[in-house]
């Protein structure tokens, strides 16, 4: 049996390995991650330690410099701290580092100016770098593409101005509109929706009934989307995503260097074919949704620039 070291992941899912009960089959292989869809329908994703730290992700030594060939629906469980795939893999985790993902807070009233100028530039890089998905301007796509895109723009839109007007249960069956739009093992809408998800459980001052309906909304998606989509939705509404994508976030909010704002909003753009853009699409549109709203950070977070960084 091959025998691989966890390299870090995060923190609840170490734990869940060490200590807890983890069943499950291998549910997908691709050339950097393998996906094991757990007993109780959530996904655990084991990648090469070359990709970030994500939400639900096991980046691991050497597994895929030469990758063993295993069927898909073979068996996967814990015993005694380890990882066991069939009788193939084992995967220790005796040297795993916890990867803590940093809560996202917003900043106060008087500080959005900075932010404002750090989204318009983004946009602009957007529009003159991503050509995918939300992005098409001014690039050659097929006919199906521009009207992907378009229909993208026009269903989002409607879904934004539904939740401001707090519509609640409209917004909910207009999810379903955005949700599977687009081609891709996760569609260009399910990526808009993870970014915007992302931004919404960050720490504002929106009132509860966002979170609310995240809630609700997530539940009617599991019938509508695939297992990996709806993982990456799922972590999305407990503020939580792939470490280049907090790490953006942080600097959207916080940087004045435009360097390192764009260097980070390319290392985004990487993720899939068109996802890091489409993410990056429902990650503006929730901050510019916040912004709007006056979910400002107030007072009473009482944080220090300190807390955006682990």
């Amino acid at each position: 049996m091959a025998v691989y070291q966890v390299v870090s992941g995060p923190a609840e899912i170490l734990l869940i390995i060490k200590s807890g009960r983890v069943r499950g089959h291998l549910h997908s292989v691709f050339r950097n991650t393998w996906n094991v869809l757990l007993e109780d329908d959530s996904l655990l994703t084991l990648a090469t330690e070359e990709l970030d730290n994500s939400s639900n992700t096991l980046r691991i030594n050497g597994l895929f410099n030469q990758a063993p060939t295993i069927p898909i629906g073979t068996a996967v469980y814990n015993l005694d701290q380890q990882l066991i795939i069939g009788n193939q893999v084992k995967i220790q985790l005796t040297q795993a580092k916890e990867w803590h993902p940093a809560a996202l807070y917003f900043p106060k009233q008087g500080e959005w100016m900075h932010v404002q100028e750090n989204m318009d530039k983004v946009q602009s890089w957007l529009l003159e770098d991503a050509g995918k998905g939300f992005y098409l301007e001014g690039k050659t796509a097929t006919g199906y593409e521009r009207a992907t895109a378009e229909l993208l723009q026009i269903e989002t839109k409607k879904l934004m101005m539904l939740l401001a007007a707090e519509e609640f249960n409209a917004a909910s069956k207009q999810v379903h509109r955005v949700a599977g739009l687009g081609p891709g093992l996760t569609p260009s809408g399910d990526d808009f929706l993870a970014g915007l998800f992302f931004m919404l459980a960050g720490k504002s001052c929106l009132n509860a009934g966002y979170t609310s309906w995240m809630t609700h909304a997530l539940f009617e998606l599991k019938e509508k989307t695939n297992a990996i989509s709806y993982a990456a939705l799922f972590w999305a509404t407990k503020g939580v995503s792939r470490e280049r994508i907090h790490l953006f976030v942080q600097s959207l909010l916080t940087e004045s260097d435009e360097s390192k704002l764009k260097n980070q909003m390319k290392a985004v753009l990487k993720i899939g074919s068109s996802s890091g853009s489409d993410i990056l699409a429902g990650i503006l549109a929730g901050v510019k949704f916040i912004q709007i709203l006056g979910g400002y950070q107030n007072d009473n977070f009482n944080q220090d620039s300190s807390k955006y960084v682990r």
